[in-house]
């Protein structure tokens, strides 16, 4: 069936060892450093994420701490 168009199903089956393998494609140079800047930027967002948290606990440390200051003392009297 050189040069002619056929139907998918009317062609003959053939056997796993006679197809033939596609060598796998050449990597383009620019996918590489593409992979290196959005590992780098995953990097970057992992030690601005946890610098963040530990910032947020200590303000909520502070803050509880302020609070429990504000029990301890009587709010004050009016006279």
């Amino acid at each position: 069936m050189d040069g002619q168009w056929a139907r998918k199903q009317d062609l003959p089956p053939t056997a796993p060892n006679e197809r033939t393998l596609l060598p796998p494609p050449q990597r383009d140079p620019s996918f590489s450093l593409l992979h290196d800047v959005l590992s780098e930027l995953q990097d970057l967002r992992a030690f601005v994420g946890d610098h963040f948290d530990a910032m947020d606990s200590r303000i909520m440390r502070l803050e509880n701490d302020m609070n429990f200051i504000g029990r301890c003392f009587d709010p004050p009297v009016d006279p």
